[in-house]
């Protein structure tokens, strides 16, 4: 699923996109695509290819109105945590600068954004999700990801859904 499926949903989604005229996709990788995690290579291995994908992708669809971007979070706080070690989890908090896990939420925003009407200049950019300064072309970017995804995040359920989603596959699609 990690790469396989988004290969798949991109395939069959970023034609309809191109016919539209318009379309938004977020591939979910992980920040162990890009640095590589300890008896995690396989799934090492589909995160880069997801990343690496993503490039290529937005460089073909660069000059229509489909934008492509991934987000490669660390850790995030999720049910899949309970199937590891206290100790690996540890590790992956002591990672992090900020010395936490991610929440779901911050990771849902990146993605509703992204996903949006505002995201316009964007594609093919890897977003870090994790404590470290995520750059972007917006100046104004907090602001968007604030105003954009108040409304729809209300119930806890909701922003689990949305982010078990986005695990499956591509996190988000999108068409005008």
């Amino acid at each position: 699923v990690n790469l396989v499926g988004t290969f798949k949903v991109c395939r069959a989604l970023a034609p309809i996109m191109q016919q539209k005229n318009y379309g938004r996709i977020a591939n979910l990788a992980s920040l162990a695509g890009q640095e590589g995690t300890p008896n995690a290579s396989a799934y090492s291995a589909a995160k880069g290819g997801v990343i690496a994908m993503t490039k290529s992708l937005g460089k073909e669809l660069a000059m229509t109105n489909v934008r492509v971007n991934c987000i490669a979070p660390a850790a995030v706080d999720t049910d899949i945590l309970v199937q590891m070690s206290p100790e690996h989890v540890q590790r992956m908090i002591d990672k992090s600068p900020m010395e936490r896990l991610g929440q779901v939420e911050e990771v849902t925003h990146m993605v509703l954004w992204l996903c949006s009407s505002a995201c316009t200049f964007n594609s093919l950019v890897l977003w870090h999700a994790h404590s470290q300064t995520v750059t972007s072309p917006h100046s104004s970017c907090k602001d968007i990801l604030a105003q954009s995804t108040t409304e729809r995040m209300r119930s806890s359920r909701a922003r689990t859904a949305a982010f078990h989603t986005t695990q499956m596959s591509t996190a988000c699609t999108s068409f005008g």
